[in-house]
């Protein structure tokens, strides 16, 4: 056995020589003056997380472990079935090209390079661990039991994805698709049958969970889960945390063993998806990592020139229509996430709704319908070649986003509004605040763009300078955003109170006030994309 898991030094060395690599590439970084803001502010935003988390846990009254044993398994099986379900459904094991290259062709086993990807993954999980452990240091009796239990939990998930991957490789991708799709449907549908017959509206959720757990089906299902869960939360050192913690890490035990018996030739496949996988993160890194690969052949009738304008959005709006399907599902997955749990406690849709849904319209569809300066951000030097003048540019890169989001929202407040949930007049009221909502939303992103043109998502964990980047870049905007609609609420209660006190001249208000705001943004972006030089200020 010791011989089965045995990894040669050669790949030990080389496990050693990139944790060093990440390292000192995070220290140089703090050498420089924009390195040590970027990496200052980073350690001020992950101390602000963190610290409340240690504070409360020693200074306030424990939560109650049984509160967190409750919700941890189904937690961690709500969390699988949404990797699988937005995992790709690429065959093989995901190594880099440079790992492809190089030790593909070396002196290894098959089941060596697979050890090797196993104890990278088993380090990441461990970092990531101290985290999720610090932040619920409050919720469960013992810190080593709930590091313990979420690093057994997350090498558990990578594990499971790998052993799928390793026997897929054995069968096609489109019968492994299908058979996925089968059993994250049926086991979906399965779920909800089982809690529609058990939950009760206004009873609680956690007591509501806790007698959706007692269920054959949901014991079941959550019986691998209920193990880590037991680890995380054990309420004594011994006989508790010892007896779980063995069963869990019997539990990781057979699925790395299952996954060494295997030993399938992975090898062929695996350089194909990697390649395909390691491009997106390339896309990911150009900031378009949110945006799911297009499909179809839909295209928009062709536009008027308009100044160039129209050509620049229909290019645009092509590549929204066929990407729309995977905003779509993204949508509807944040949306349902969002929207059960608070259903489940108040028993009221338009209650349920409200909070969630505007978030999801604010925060989370910018991000994902990037079809604009955002998307185009190794073409600036293209765009400004162009025969079109930057009022035609700006415009056109600011019509497919605004158009689709104000269709998606428009859609989901009219379907609610048919099915009840919302009075009719809420519903046109609403119609007068999207477009110019969404019109000031994507006018903020593309002038906060332009002025400091950053890519959205880096590819190394140690990367330190750019996560400090993009979480300075993330406040700004919130804040930003923030104030914006802070200026158009406070119009728009001007505006109620001079007009009789009345909603609908506190939404028109709001609405006035958001146009005026975007008449002042895009002018503002003309004028930094003329003044934009794309060999000076190239993103980083």
């Amino acid at each position: 056995m010791r011989r089965f898991l045995r990894l040669p030094p050669a790949l030990w060395y080389l496990l050693t020589l990139q944790w060093k690599a990440r390292l000192r590439s995070s220290l140089r970084s703090l050498k420089t003056v924009r390195g040590a803001i970027y990496g200052g502010a980073m350690l001020l935003m992950f101390v602000l997380w963190i610290a409340p988390s240690l504070v409360m846990a020693f200074t306030m009254p424990r939560v109650d472990e049984q509160i967190t044993r409750t919700l941890y398994a189904p937690g961690m099986l709500a969390f699988c079935l949404m990797s699988l379900l937005t995992s790709t459904t690429e065959t093989g094991v995901f190594f880099l090209p440079a790992e492809v290259d190089l030790l593909f062709p070396g002196p290894f086993r098959r089941r060596d390079l697979l050890l090797y990807r196993i104890v990278g993954l088993a380090a990441g999980s461990a970092v990531v661990s101290l985290m999720f452990s610090a932040l619920l240091l409050r919720c469960v009796p013992y810190w080593v039991a709930a590091y313990t239990g979420i690093f057994l939990s997350f090498l558990f998930l990578n594990l499971l994805q790998m052993s799928l991957a390793l026997v897929i490789s054995t069968i096609a991708e489109l019968a492994y698709t299908r058979l996925r799709q089968g059993i994250l449907i049926g086991v979906s549908l399965l779920v909800a049958a089982v809690t529609w017959n058990t939950f009760e509206t206004g009873r609680g959720f956690v007591a509501n969970l806790s007698s959706l757990r007692e269920s054959v089906v949901a014991r079941v299902i959550l019986a691998p889960f209920e193990i880590l869960g037991q680890t995380a939360t054990a309420s004594q050192l011994f006989p508790d945390f010892l007896g779980w913690g063995a069963l869990a890490l019997a539990l990781n035990a057979a699925l790395l063993a299952l996954i060494l018996k295997l030993d399938a030739n992975y090898m062929e496949k695996s350089i194909g998806s990697s390649q395909r996988l390691y491009d997106r993160l390339q896309r990911a890194r150009r900031g378009q990592g949110l945006q799911l690969k297009a499909r179809g052949r839909l295209r928009p009738p062709r536009f008027a020139f308009l100044g160039g304008a129209g050509p620049i959005a229909w290019r645009q709006s092509t590549m929204a229509l066929r990407s729309a399907h995977g905003v779509l599902l993204i949508m509807g997955i944040v949306v349902v996430a969002l929207f059960v749990p608070q259903f489940l406690v108040t028993g009221k849709v338009a209650v349920a709704i409200a909070a969630p849904f505007a978030s999801m319209a604010v925060f989370v569809l910018p991000q994902l319908l990037q079809f604009d300066f955002r998307s185009d951000v190794d073409r600036l030097d293209v765009l400004k070649s162009l025969p079109v003048s930057p009022w035609g540019v700006v415009l056109g890169q600011l019509f497919a986003p605004v158009c689709l989001s104000s269709i998606i929202v428009l859609a989901v407040v009219a379907g609610f509004g048919l099915s009840g949930a919302i009075e009719p007049l809420w519903v046109g009221l609403a119609g007068l605040v999207v477009i110019p909502a969404n019109l000031f939303i994507f006018s903020l992103e593309n002038l906060l763009f332009l002025l400091f043109p950053l890519r959205a998502q880096a590819v190394g964990s140690g990367d330190l300078q750019v996560v400090g980047r993009n979480m300075l870049s993330a406040v700004c905007k919130i804040i930003a955003m923030m104030a914006g609609f802070g200026i158009a609420a406070g119009i728009g209660g001007l505006t109620w109170w001079l007009t009789g006190e009345t909603a609908a001249a506190w939404l028109i208000g709001s609405a006035g006030a958001l146009l005026l705001l975007s008449a002042f943004l895009i002018p503002l972006i003309v004028l930094v994309f003329h003044r934009l030089d794309p060999a000076t200020h190239a993103a980083d």
